[in-house]
């Protein structure tokens, strides 16, 4: 059994979506002086590796400590879409993604540098993971769909309760089939939250 960390880590200055709040992490006691230490961090709950919940674009849509913890565990398949211009059905059909698969897409280059023109999932390729009973869907990319969209690909998969995972780091996972588990903070009330999320395979 291989076991394969997917998930970002978190530190401060680290990259967030255009906008967003800047991340922070200090350490307010010291091990040598209170003889413990003991840190705080800032940060918005889309930094990193985490979850969209539906009610990140759905009024009434579930909160993050609502959503259904079986949709983000299960078979998942990384998909290579290093390159691509936009991740649509066409692309996803090729990835051979199944009924009930959790497609993960792989979008960064070795250098893990971040373009405004990454490849980002469409309309049809949401329809067709909706069609197909998608559970949920991930990238390693800041967000499922392109710097500057209206969020219609987000309000497509989120009002079918399809959580989004986005922040991964697939930099170690080689394109093909996973048992996924990604498990987010349970913190009440929000629209989304930090995810753990492995790959066993």
């Amino acid at each position: 059994m291989k076991i394969i960390d997917i998930s970002a880590g978190i530190y401060t200055g680290m990259p967030v979506h255009p906008g967003d709040p800047k991340v922070s992490i200090r350490e307010r006691k010291k091990l040598f002086n209170e003889g413990f230490s003991l840190s705080e961090i800032s940060m918005g709950l889309h930094s990193g590796t985490h979850i969209d919940a539906p009610a990140h674009y759905i009024s009434g849509g579930k909160r993050a400590h609502e959503v259904r913890l079986e949709r983000l565990i299960g078979r998942a398949k990384v998909c290579d879409m290093r390159g691509v211009v936009a991740i649509g059905e066409s692309e996803i059909r090729e990835c051979g993604i199944k009924k009930g698969d959790v497609p993960l897409f792989k979008t960064k280059d070795a250098c893990g540098r971040f373009s405004k023109d990454y490849p980002a999932l469409d309309k049809t390729g949401a329809e067709y993971l909706i069609r197909n009973k998608c559970p949920s869907v991930g990238t390693d990319q800041f967000s499922i769909e392109a710097i500057g969209a209206v969020g219609d690909v987000h309000k497509m998969l989120l009002s079918k309760e399809m959580i989004i995972i986005e922040g991964l780091d697939l930099s170690d996972a080689k394109p093909g089939y996973y048992r996924l588990f990604c498990l987010p903070l349970k913190i009440l009330g929000v629209e989304g939250a930090p995810a753990r999320c492995i790959l066993i395979k």
